[in-house]
């Protein structure tokens, strides 16, 4: 048996224990300081530590009215019997005792021989302060973040991390955070499990338009309608939030055309105004209106049991449908073929975490990049839509490999794209109305809109929203080229 362990991450797993020690103690020239440790704590040794401990408390200090030694002579005896070992064995014991007193039954690897062979390693690559130490304590620090300009020794340290993360997975079962005793864990597939990737590799896009928080107060073809708010009374603001004549008609704006007369349907986005301040208003409510669109595919069959579910349902909460991203470690250019990609994108009843229960597909997916501490290769975090496997699949597309923002089909043609990335604007998923409806009707689909948002009044106080109306909006099509509309708001 041997054991292993990062973040909680490694776990017992049987393998030829001699073969993967001379290994290990190979790179570290002989240190046994830092040589893995045979996977179970041999049983004499457990056996043992009780023997030791009763062993050593004077019987002679205990009277007929005490069932149990005394904290003190306890401590005593376990600090009697930690001096007593030797070498790895005090080493092997240190690392036992966490799990017998946390309870865990599977375990892993200590920490701090990691961390030893390590630092060994990365001397061992060739770091001296000789060469590096001048021009590493040059570089400017400001508190705990790191440097735009690593250290060559942390460098080292990375590749002695990567070395060794690469010696476990080779050797060791994997453990995820939640196993606890149960080896029957998920088999080790790569650095994107434990998190350890740290820059996408296959793109060089520096930043999109859309950073998730933005507000785009004008008109972009894509979302063809804007929100403006000119000076006006307290009163009038009241009757602005509680009108819905100014809501968007979003069965004509849903289906919108670029400046090359292709139209396309707006699958999934998010959309918000805010007041700003205006020189010599003296009221003091500001308005805010937002809306969120999101989409599914459903059967024909199914569409107006989908319907009647829905009903007079809300469809502002960000969970209504299930959310699908690729969760940071996805590479772009491995979606959707990849091992690392693990996403459910159909739903069959009662199957979906979201709101939504009839069974249904989610058209499109979300690729995420978190812009890490040091990281240079983007500008920020980065976001967009792309076709989930359900359509994908489907519509026969695939990656334009000229474009990291499009997908295509047999012919080369775009069919779906995220205009932020391209454009200044919202980030939206659009697709070809021409080559979905096709294969609506195709396949029998119906594409449905579930559309959710808020216009509000508020202040500064301690209770700021003075009223909100919450408006939604349910859009269907079959693939004939007709949107059909039902819509429902009211007061809070």
């Amino acid at each position: 048996m041997s054991q292993a362990h990062e973040g909680g991450r490694w776990r017992y797993t049987p393998f030829d224990v001699e073969e993967a020690d001379q290994e290990v103690n190979d790179m570290c020239e002989g240190d046994s300081t830092v040589d893995f440790v045979e996977g179970e704590v041999e049983e004499d040794l457990g056996e043992s530590v009780y023997e030791e401990l009763m062993a050593s408390i004077d019987s002679e200090t205990q009277t007929p009215d005490v069932n149990r030694p005394t904290n003190e002579e306890v401590n005593k005896a376990w600090a009697e019997f930690h001096k007593s070992l030797e070498g790895s064995a005090r080493e092997s014991f240190d690392w036992a005792q966490g799990f017998w007193r946390n309870g865990d039954l599977t375990a892993s690897f200590d920490k701090e021989w990691a961390k030893r062979w390590v630092c060994k390693y990365a001397f061992g690559l060739g770091w001296t302060a000789e060469l590096f130490g001048e021009f590493e304590t040059s570089l400017p620090y400001r508190g705990r973040s790191r440097p735009q300009t690593e250290r060559i020794g942390k460098k080292y340290q990375r590749i002695a991390f990567h070395k060794f993360l690469a010696h476990l997975s080779d050797n060791v079962h994997y453990k995820e955070d939640r196993d606890v005793g149960d080896m029957q864990g998920p088999l080790y597939s790569g650095p994107w499990q434990p998190w350890e990737r740290d820059i996408d590799p296959t793109h060089w896009m520096w930043k999109t338009s859309d950073s998730g928080w933005d507000e785009w107060d004008a008109n972009v073809w894509w979302r063809p309608f804007a929100f403006s708010f000119a000076r006006t009374s307290d009163d009038s603001k009241r009757r602005w939030c509680e009108d819905p004549s100014d809501l968007p008609r979003f069965e004509e704006h849903i289906k919108v055309s670029d400046e090359l007369k292709n139209d396309w349907y707006s699958l999934r986005g998010f959309s918000s105004w805010r007041e700003k301040a205006i020189s010599g208003d003296e009221s003091s409510l500001k308005r805010d209106i937002w809306f969120r669109v999101n989409s599914i595919v459903v059967t024909c069959g199914d569409l107006q049991a989908l319907q009647d579910e829905l009903g007079s349902k809300d469809y502002i909460s960000p969970h209504v449908l299930d959310s699908i991203s690729t969760g940071h470690q996805v590479y772009l250019r491995e979606y959707p073929w990849h091992p690392s990609v693990s996403l459910q994108d159909r739903f069959e009843r009662d199957e979906a975490w979201g709101e939504v229960k009839t069974p249904h597909a989610i058209p499109c997916v979300e690729y995420e990049w978190e812009r890490g501490s040091g990281d240079q290769s983007t500008e920020m975090n980065l976001r967009l839509h792309m076709p989930s496997s359900f359509l994908i699949e489907r519509m026969n597309l695939r990656a334009d490999r000229s474009r990291f923002d499009r997908w295509i089909d047999a012919t080369g043609t775009t069919v779906f794209f995220d205009p932020s990335v391209e454009f200044d604007g919202p980030s939206f998923a659009l697709i070809n109305c021409q080559a979905v409806d096709a294969a609506l009707i195709e396949h029998d689909l119906a594409l449905v809109w579930l559309i959710g948002g808020e216009k509000m009044i508020a202040d500064e106080s301690s209770t700021p929203v003075k009223a909100r109306m919450i408006f939604n909006t349910l859009l269907w099509t079959t693939g004939d080229g007709k949107i059909h509309s039902s819509s429902h708001h009211y007061m809070e």
